[in-house]
C-alpha cells in the first residue's frame, strides 16, 4: 500500500467506506423491490407472505422498503416460499424478468 493514494480510485472523491455504504444501501433496495415484486406477481398480501415464511408482517414491510437489513436466513425462507432462488433477489428488477 506504500505510495498509493487509494482515494483517487473512487468516483467523485468518495473514500472507500463511503462508496461501500452507498453500495450496501442500494443492494437492500434491490432486494426489497424484488421481494415486493415477486409477492405482487402472486397477488399475495404482505400478511400472506409473512405467514407462509414465518416472519413478522411489519418486518417484511421494513425489508420491502429497505428500512431493515434482511438476514440470510430470512432471504432463504422468502425464496423458498416464493419459489425463487435467493441469489435472484440480488439482481435489479429480477421480478420483471423471472417467471414465477
Amino acid at each position: 500500500h506504500r505510495g498509493v493514494d487509494h482515494n483517487t480510485a473512487w468516483p467523485t472523491g468518495l473514500v472507500p467506506w463511503a462508496f461501500y455504504e452507498l453500495a450496501v444501501m442500494n443492494i437492500y433496495e434491490i432486494i426489497g423491490e424484488n421481494i415486493r415484486g415477486f409477492r405482487n406477481r402472486k397477488n399475495w398480501t404482505q400478511e400472506k407472505l409473512s405467514i407462509r415464511a414465518d416472519i413478522n408482517t411489519n418486518y417484511l414491510g421494513n425489508i420491502e422498503r429497505a428500512e431493515k437489513k434482511v438476514s440470510i436466513d430470512t432471504l432463504l425462507k422468502l425464496g423458498k416460499v416464493l419459489n425463487i432462488e435467493p441469489h435472484i433477489f440480488l439482481i435489479r428488477d429480477a421480478y420483471k424478468k423471472d417467471p414465477v
